[in-house]
């Protein structure tokens, strides 16, 4: 999981999240903006080896409850006036051309809860 911007996430587990049964997992170099929680790492007993690093976020909250997995600190900024290395992530990520054609099947301008649009769910 490299190069993400994620926003306005607010449902109560992370941004990143590894549910039960993660394995090796390697995320890097993201940033989350007004989420609940960063990472969320769970269940110690099934959640192994996994590794998060480079996270630039507005808040520092995260939850590292895996087996044999780290969870660098957050690097927190600002909210809205990220540091230039979060920005540079900002700028780069999104969808890459070749695969540009499926922004077509994703409402514009809303956000969701599952199916729902969250001001629905609120």
């Amino acid at each position: 999981i490299k190069g993400n911007y994620i926003r306005n996430q607010q449902g109560p587990f992370g941004a990143i999240y590894f549910d039960q049964g993660s394995e090796d997992w390697y995320a890097c170099d993201n940033v989350v903006e007004n989420c609940t929680n960063s990472i969320f790492n769970w269940y110690a007993k099934s959640n192994k080896s996994i590794t998060v690093e480079n996270t630039y976020a507005d808040a520092s909250y995260f939850n590292n409850s895996g087996k044999n997995s780290t969870v660098e600190p957050i690097h927190v900024f600002p909210s809205g006036n990220p540091s230039i290395e979060a920005q540079s992530i900002i700028d780069n990520a999104g969808i890459n051309e070749e695969y540009s054609y499926i922004k077509n099947f994703v409402p514009d301008n809303n956000t969701y809860y599952g199916n729902v649009p969250i001001d629905e769910y609120n």
